[in-house]
């Protein structure tokens, strides 16, 4: 019995979604970004790709986009469609009823256990199937003995690949890929790997370990494991924060107007956490806790899903005025809730 993990990963999702809704845009060059093109100060979050061909990528601004292709689409980001989708998509990968862990918006880990690599490949095509014919979408799947190595295998079958990393060919695939394209291995560790003379998996023999740590961290045991062919890493149930919150002890009150204000102060906070890390929300709360303790909680649920700041910062003021005003309150909160992912063109572990 082979123990595996098989890894799912939409082919550009967001872009994907687009030509979904719209057709037309299927076979020309097309990006999503989170402002609409007139707004240059606008980022990628995705391409197809074709507009791929002309160096269009994630990250990059719109203005640099258009640079590189100048007959480029650019979509605003309808993130109701991509939950929506995303919901679908998990939906049928959770239907196998594998142990199943949701990485972010479009992509996915599964625990399988199957008599050969046949039987893997098979599950894997019958799962890219279903997604496509329930969809519309196409997927990419590695195959590995761990996360770690099919997350990469499947980065490389894509676009709407296959690719099987046998337990006797890990060492082979793996030691010689960038370190860069390790799941794990930060912006900052990268740098400081490369300074030390490190580019590649295999080279991380020649720092010493107390370094190695130093750098990594507890990371640093499993990149050495990963050095020579081994990868315990396994999918792990789903347990993702449903909701994210900021409160703060006041001067007692009970004006909306003084509430108002601390809530500016925490939405600030929550807004700047969610966006560094591409959360979106489809709920806001406060909660108001009085000076005797007794606690008044007001949560209004959004339509679809949402990434901006100002939805959060109008339906506070919203519920605020909501609640109870008797006595004086002495700490409050705001949070978002039904949280999720949305790095599903950045890819995260």
């Amino acid at each position: 019995m082979l123990s595996l993990v098989l890894y799912i990963d939409m082919d550009y999702f967001f872009a994907a979604c687009e030509e979904l809704k719209n057709p037309s845009i299927k076979d020309k060059p097309n990006a999503v970004s989170n402002y609409d093109k007139e707004d240059r100060r606008g980022v990628i979050l995705t391409a197809n790709y074709i507009a791929r061909r002309y160096g269009v990528k994630s990250g990059i601004s719109v203005s640099k986009a258009l640079e590189l292709c100048k007959d480029l689409i650019v979509v605003k980001a309808d993130y109701d469609l991509y939950g929506s989708i995303s919901s679908k998509i998990f939906d049928i990968i959770r239907s196998y009823g594998y142990t199943t862990e949701i990485l972010s918006i479009d992509e996915a880990a599964l625990n399988i256990n199957v008599n050969s690599y046949e039987d893997a490949y098979s599950i894997a095509k019958d799962i890219k199937d279903r997604i496509f014919n329930e969809t519309g979408l196409t997927a990419s799947v590695g195959i590995a003995i761990g996360k770690i190595i099919a997350k990469i295998a499947c980065d490389e079958a894509k676009p709407n690949g296959i690719l099987i990393v046998k337990q006797e060919d890990s060492y082979s695939f793996i030691k010689d890929k960038s370190i860069e394209k390790i799941p794990g291995v930060g912006r900052r560790s990268l740098e400081e790997l490369r300074k030390l003379g490190v580019e590649r998996l295999s080279e991380i023999n020649k720092i010493g370990y107390i370094k190695l740590k130093s750098i990594l961290g507890s990371y640093a045991d499993t990149l050495i494991a990963l050095s020579k062919g081994i990868d315990y890493s396994k999918a792990e149930p789903s347990s993702e924060a449903r909701s994210i919150s900021r409160e703060k002890v006041i001067e007692p009150t009970d004006r909306d107007e003084a509430l108002e204000k601390v809530a500016e102060e925490l939405i600030d906070e929550l807004y700047d956490y969610i966006s560094k890390s591409s959360i979106a929300y489809a709920g806001v709360g406060v909660k108001a806790v009085y000076q005797d303790f007794s606690q008044s909680v007001k949560s209004s649920k959004l339509n679809g899903l949402h990434e901006d700041k100002e939805t959060i910062v109008e339906t506070s003021k919203r519920l605020i005025r909501q609640l109870p005003k008797d006595k004086p309150i002495r700490k409050f909160g705001v949070r978002v809730y039904d949280i999720r992912s949305m790095k599903g063109q950045r890819k995260l572990f």
